[in-house]
């Protein structure tokens, strides 16, 4: 039975360590497409995204107009759709 709950722990370890290749691989990824937007855009996701600003707080920071900053969310959005599309496609991601 030992034995048995040794393997089990080792499997999951060589999954544990697949997935975190994979989400390393993923991450780096996606850093490559953010990294083509302008500093203003990969600015606006940051603060909309991981600071969880409104859209007037983001435009106030960035000194864009009320509706700026919608705009270029879904235009940064198209963006990294379009880079990340040939990695959908090879199931990449």
């Amino acid at each position: 039975m030992v034995d048995n709950f040794e393997d089990t722990l080792v499997d999951k370890k060589a999954i544990n360590s697949e997935e975190a290749v994979i989400k390393k691989e993923l991450r780096e990824i996606v850093l490559r497409c953010l990294a083509k937007l302008s500093p203003e855009r990969r600015a606006l996701i940051y603060l909309l995204y991981y600071e969880q600003l409104k859209y007037k707080e983001v435009a106030y920071i960035l000194d864009w107009p009320g509706g700026t900053a919608k705009s270029n969310l879904v235009r940064s959005l198209q963006m990294l759709k379009k880079c990340l599309k040939p990695y959908l496609q090879k199931g990449e991601i």
